[in-house]
C-alpha cells in the first residue's frame, strides 16, 4: 500500500456567475408599470370628478410614480442583452467601456455626505453618476457598447452590454477586448485594475481611438489633479494639469489631448470622437 501523500487536485475555476435575465419576467414588469400609470390616470380622474384633490391623493401619486420608475428600471435591466448575445448578432468592432466597478453605483448627492460642524446634514442621492447611458447612446453607430460587468450583479446596469468573466479569465478577455475594438472609453482611477487597462490601452491602442472621462476639473479638482497624475504615468502625453472645464479628452492626428464638455448633450460633444473613429475604421478597411 502506498502511503506516499498525493499531490493536490488544482482547483478548478468557477464560472463567471450571470445576472438574472427574463424576456418574459421583464415584459411582465413592463406590463405592471404601464398599469400602475393607467391606475394613477383613473385615481386623479376620479379625483377630480368628486372635486376632492388633497393632500393624500398627492401622497398616492407620488407612490404611482416612484413604483412605476421602479418598475420601468427593472424591466428594462431583465430584457438587457448580454455581450455575448449583441456580440453574434452585431459583428463590428466594439466599443470598449474600461472603468472601476464602483462607478456602476456611484451617485449624485445634492447635499454633503457626513457629519458636518455646526449640526447635521442630511444626504440626500438623486440621479446615477455615471454618463455611461449617454455615452452609449452616442457612440452606438460606431460599435457594439461593451463592459466587462461586476462580479456579484444580480442585474445588468443598463448603457453597456455586460461580459461577466471568472478571475482567472478577466485580463486575457480584456487583452482581446482591447486589441480588437474599434474605440476604447477610458474611465482610469488609481486602482490596479484599471492601471493595468490604462497602461494596456497606450500600449496597443491608437489614441484617436480613445476616450478618457475625467472628473470635471472645475467641479472635482482634486479628482481631477489624481486622473491627470495617473495619466502622467502611463500614457506618451498627459492630460494638461491646467484646462477650465472638461468631461472627457479625446486625441487629435499629433497626439494632444483635446478637452470635450458633455453640458447634458452628450451625443453632440462626442460626435467629433465618434466621426474621427469612422473616418480611421474607413481607411483601415480601404487599405486592407
Amino acid at each position: 500500500m502506498d502511503d506516499a501523500p498525493k499531490p493536490p487536485v488544482p482547483a478548478r475555476a468557477r464560472p463567471a456567475r450571470q445576472p438574472f435575465r427574463s424576456k418574459f419576467g421583464g415584459l411582465v414588469v413592463l406590463l405592471v408599470a404601464a398599469l400602475l400609470v393607467g391606475a394613477a390616470v383613473y385615481w386623479v380622474d376620479d379625483a377630480f370628478a368628486v372635486e376632492s384633490f388633497g393632500r393624500f391623493d398627492i401622497l398616492v401619486l407620488g407612490f404611482f410614480a416612484l413604483a412605476t420608475v421602479f418598475c420601468v428600471d427593472i424591466g428594462r435591466k431583465m430584457l438587457a442583452p448580454s455581450a455575448e448575445a449583441v456580440l453574434a448578432r452585431d459583428t463590428r468592432h466594439p466599443v470598449v467601456y474600461l472603468r472601476p466597478f464602483v462607478e456602476d453605483s456611484r451617485r449624485i448627492h445634492t447635499y454633503p455626505v457626513g457629519r458636518r460642524v455646526g449640526g447635521t446634514t442630511i444626504a440626500r442621492s438623486s440621479a446615477p453618476a455615471s454618463q455611461e447611458q449617454r455615452i452609449a447612446a452616442a457612440l452606438k453607430h460606431v460599435g457594439p457598447f461593451i463592459a466587462v460587468g461586476t462580479p456579484g450583479d444580480s442585474l445588468a446596469p443598463l448603457g453597456a452590454a455586460r461580459l461577466y468573466l471568472a478571475d482567472d479569465a478577466w485580463q486575457q478577455r480584456v487583452e482581446a477586448l482591447v486589441r480588437g475594438a474599434a474605440a476604447i472609453v477610458l474611465l482610469p482611477e488609481a486602482t490596479e485594475g484599471t492601471r493595468w487597462e490604462v497602461t494596456k490601452v497606450a500600449r496597443w491602442v491608437d489614441p484617436r481611438r480613445v476616450l478618457i472621462i475625467v472628473p470635471n476639473p472645475e467641479l472635482r479638482p482634486l479628482g481631477y489633479a489624481r486622473i491627470q497624475a495617473l495619466t502622467a504615468e502611463t500614457l506618451p502625453i498627459p492630460l494638461p494639469s491646467d484646462c477650465g472645464k472638461a468631461d472627457a479628452f479625446m486625441f487629435d492626428a499629433n497626439g494632444q489631448p483635446q478637452p470635450i464638455v458633455f453640458e447634458g448633450r452628450a451625443k453632440a460633444a462626442l460626435g467629433p470622437f465618434a466621426e474621427q473613429v469612422l473616418r480611421l475604421g474607413m481607411a483601415q478597411a480601404e487599405s486592407a
